[in-house]
């Protein structure tokens, strides 16, 4: 009943995202598809945190979601997040159809409202300009708070002893995550506004980034593992 409510919320708000105006020229534009692997990526590789005992999955999804605000046209940026998200969990976490179903709802949700948000807050403002940061922070954090309000809600409808101090205690962390990787992501759009070959500098470094991140993963699997033992 949740997930279907979702689901009808889901298409309220991702109907207008196509009829939305970009009120700034781009240098550049990037397409939907690119945009679709850096969110199924962000989902493969996502990190779960828990606190107490609430567990919350930190996927980065903010730093493709913010470069895509200001490079992208609102509707196959919409696309690209629902879908490079939706195939990721279908892939690589084979989730029930019902999970599958809240989950792309909610990256709907995500999704559309951010996009609302930005183009509302920005107006005819450069994106890359303080205004274009306050738009992007307050689009992005407001669409973290309304899947935070999802999952929350989902965990006590079904059972499980989330109380409301370790739920704000997730949303805390969780939102540090979130602020900080819009503002990696904003400074991304910067450099590339200001020159598109810079995206060959930002690659290396995001490589980079992403090697040691993995690597990270790696090791505390193995840690795990040698706990579970003992």
């Amino acid at each position: 009943m949740f997930s279907a409510t979702l689901v009808v919320v889901g298409l309220g708000i991702c109907a207008p995202v196509f009829g939305v105006d970009v009120g700034y020229e781009p240098p550049f534009e990037i397409h939907w598809a690119v945009l679709a692997v850096a969110f199924a990526a962000a989902e493969r590789f996502s990190v779960n945190l828990e606190t107490r005992r609430e567990a919350h999955a930190l996927t980065f999804s903010e730093i493709p979601l913010t470069i895509g605000l200001v490079f992208a046209e609102p509707g196959p940026l919409l696309l690209a997040r629902v879908g490079g998200a939706a195939l990721a969990i279908l892939v690589f976490r084979r989730m029930p159809p019902v999970k599958v179903l809240f989950n792309v709802s909610v990256f709907a949700i995500e999704g559309a409202s951010a996009i609302l948000i930005f183009h509302s807050v920005l107006g005819a403002s450069d994106p890359v300009e303080p205004s274009g940061w306050a738009a992007a922070f307050a689009a992005v954090g407001f669409s973290h708070v309304a899947s935070w309000i999802c999952v929350s809600s989902v965990l006590r409808l079904a059972g499980s002893p989330v109380t409301v101090r370790s739920a704000f205690s997730v949303l805390y962390v969780s939102g540090a995550s979130v602020l900080a990787s819009t503002a990696v992501a904003l400074g991304a759009a910067s450099a590339l506004w200001g020159d598109a070959q810079s995206w060959i500098l930002l690659l290396v470094i995001g490589g980079a980034l992403g090697y040691f991140f993995l690597s990270f993963l790696r090791i505390r699997e193995r840690h795990q593992a040698m706990f579970d033992l003992h």
